[in-house]
């Protein structure tokens, strides 16, 4: 079974230090970010420079948060000098984690610091337990399991590994497969695995049915997912076993995560969120909200084609527009949110792609069964030009007022490291302060001189609570005070605040221990003579001759490429419908035939596998790592070749 953590984690996004100390202030029990310069999937976020590592791992340390770094792009020959240097750096400065999706990556991140822990990025796409076997050889202690599995699928996965799991529940879906998607690299020539995804899925297509242009009205963005938003299967997905809960977002301000990070805290601590709770969440972004893949494949469900960018909460429609008198009369919906002033509105005209109006609110007034007069302020006021308003249109709530400030405040918050405290004394001996924080430290002190029997006002928990748990502006709050006094006691309250100070003192002074690491650099020339890349000065390179290998899809040109008389060719059967007797025609004519795999192979799909071997062809073309690990472990064909993907 997959293995659990001891307490179930909340990982957050932070694409700036802002966004960073937001999460930790709402409560994140861990923390993932990128680096400044590359081998990192946001590059177009602000991220973080190699030199500021140490001490961002010390503020995470100090307050109990992990820190992990995203090494999730594909590495280049080239580049690799350049990765083994930033590895090393963010080994030494106390990193708890890094997430890569390169193997090469995995394999140099091993050699570098063995102790350095690796997580397998979705972009992995570590999409079966034969696969997590490939991924455990490399070193690898967790996989962030893709967005598309199930949570039928993830229990499943979960019974065939014993590595952590990792799921993400809330922000922004692909549209691909995690990793396989390469439609930004197509048609804009920037790479999604190298951390410049140019979001082609959310842009505006014409759908083309059998040559013909299909009219779809105002649905047009036919390849946008929903947000997703899975609050409320945190408990079966910690049943499936999960142990990791990630919120996407490192392209997101602080408000965006601290508004996140609260409502996750609160669900994953076993709180049930409210409708304005889950309203809350859309204020900060939403593309509308839906389960993604966690309940399997709802197509219609997950993308409705009619935007591909932030809304809110709908408000309602537009039936009359006074644009000297700076308001609009909108029918509300039955469940239309409150409007007040300072609120954000946005005016949908069905073209999400051009400028769309909108302002802030000056004022709301009820006039009349579900009428709605909307104010605007004056030029000066709002940037609205209520001309551009249109009967008919569209109304949401984009942003709340009320809740960016209170999301501010989350962010500016200070996380208290938690401190329990045991009190223990009788009368002639002195009064013992233990105490234990939340980072596993701990501090004793003992009073000055002994307790006396208490004559009027002796020790109480009140008393206590005031003098010697008030931490005030230290780093420290009280999480839990026990009281073991033998009788009516007295202290002077200058000797607790006394004792106070000697426990702070003592908690902050011993800081948690920073993991063992032994960093060693220059190895990438031993991994590549290792792999067979390297060719040393005046060795020859052994004369190949060039091959043509025909990739077939059908019956029809199988029969064409053996006639042209190709003695070797690779099979890619859609369904698999007449692969059987496409390799006895192959077989027959005497010629090399080699069957590929599916692209992804998802839990309970390993009889394919089988069904290939019950073929033996001469050979296999693996597209997904569980392909390699299943003839790995079971060669009933001759070679195994892997795919690009």
């Amino acid at each position: 079974m997959a293995r659990l953590l001891e307490k179930p984690e909340l990982l957050a996004p932070a694409g700036d230090e802002e966004s960073l100390r937001a999460a930790v202030a709402a409560g994140a029990d861990a923390v993932y970010f990128g680096l400044r310069g590359g081998f990192n999937a946001r590059a177009r976020a602000d991220n973080f420079a190699a030199a500021d590592l140490p001490k961002l791992f010390d503020f995470l340390h100090s307050k109990g948060v992990q820190g992990f770094v995203t090494f999730n792009t594909l590495v280049f020959d080239r580049e690799l000098g350049v990765a083994e240097a930033a590895l090393a750096d963010i080994a030494r400065a106390g990193a708890d984690a890094i997430i890569v999706q390169d193997l090469g990556a995995a394999r140099l991140a091993r050699a570098v610091c063995p102790e350095l822990p690796l997580h397998a990025s979705t972009q992995m796409t570590v999409s079966s337990a034969e696969a997590a076997a490939i991924a455990a050889s490399l070193g690898v202690t967790r996989v962030v399991l893709p967005r598309e599995l199930s949570i039928s699928e993830i229990t499943e996965f979960a019974k065939g590994t014993d590595l952590e799991l990792e799921c993400f529940v809330h922000g922004a879906l692909c549209v691909s497969w995690s990793g396989q998607c390469l439609t930004s690299e197509a048609l804009q020539h920037r790479s999604a695995n190298r951390g410049q995804c140019a979001q082609s899925c959310r842009l505006p297509y014409d759908l083309i049915v059998d040559g013909r242009r299909r009219e779809t009205d105002q649905v047009k963005y036919l390849l946008s997912p929903k947000d997703l938003a899975a609050y409320d299967l945190l408990p079966e997905l910690l049943a499936a076993g999960v142990s990791c809960f990630k919120i996407e977002g490192r392209m997101k301000g602080p408000e965006y995560v601290a508004n996140v990070v609260d409502k996750y805290r609160r669900a994953l601590d076993g709180a049930v969120l409210s409708k304005r709770d889950e309203e809350e969440l859309r204020y900060s972004f939403s593309r509308s909200f839906s389960h993604g893949f966690l309940k399997g494949s709802d197509h219609q469900e997950l993308v409705h084609g009619l935007y591909p960018g932030h809304r809110g909460v709908l408000v309602g429609r537009v039936e009359e527009v006074h644009a000297r008198a700076r308001h609009v009369i909108v029918r509300a919906e039955k469940d239309a949110p409150e409007l007040k002033a300072g609120d954000r509105m946005l005016f949908d005209q069905g073209k999400p792609e051009d400028d769309e109006p909108r302002g802030g609110l000056h004022a709301c007034d009820v006039v009349g069964a579900g009428l709605l007069k909307l104010v605007f302020g004056g030029p000066d006021q709002s940037t609205l030009d209520l001309r551009l308003v249109r009967a008919g249109d569209v109304v949401w709530k984009a942003k709340d007022a009320e809740v960016t400030r209170k999301m501010k405040r989350i962010a500016a918050q200070e996380r208290k490291v938690g401190v329990s405290l045991n009190v223990r004394g009788a009368a002639g001996v002195p009064l013992v302060v233990e105490a234990h924080d939340d980072l596993g430290q701990s501090a004793r002190a003992e009073s000055r001189m002994p307790l006396q029997a208490a004559q009027a006002h002796p020790l109480h928990e009140g008393l206590l609570r005031e003098k010697l748990c008030a931490f005030g502006e230290t780093s420290f709050e009280l999480r839990r005070l026990t009281l073991d006094l033998e009788g009516a006691l007295a202290l002077p309250p200058s000797e607790l605040k006394r004792l106070r100070r000697a426990i702070t003192e003592g908690l902050s002074t011993n800081k948690p221990a920073q993991p063992e690491r032994h960093v060693r650099t220059g190895r990438v020339g031993d991994m590549m003579q290792a792999a067979g890349r390297f060719v040393s000065p005046g060795r020859a390179v052994p004369e190949q001759k060039p091959l043509l290998i025909p990739l077939l899809r059908t019956l029809e040109q199988v029969d064409v490429a053996l006639e042209l008389g190709f003695d070797e060719l690779q099979l890619d059967f859609m369904e698999l419908v007449g692969l059987g007797v496409a390799v006895e025609k192959v077989r027959a004519r005497g010629a090399r035939v080699v069957v590929a795999t599916p692209r992804v192979q998802k839990p309970g799909e390993e009889g394919y596998d089988k069904r290939f071997e019950r073929l033996r062809p001469d050979g296999i073309l693996a597209r997904h790592l569980g392909a390699v690990e299943h003839f790995r472990r079971n060669p009933h064909t001759e070679t195994v070749h892997g795919d690009f993907r």
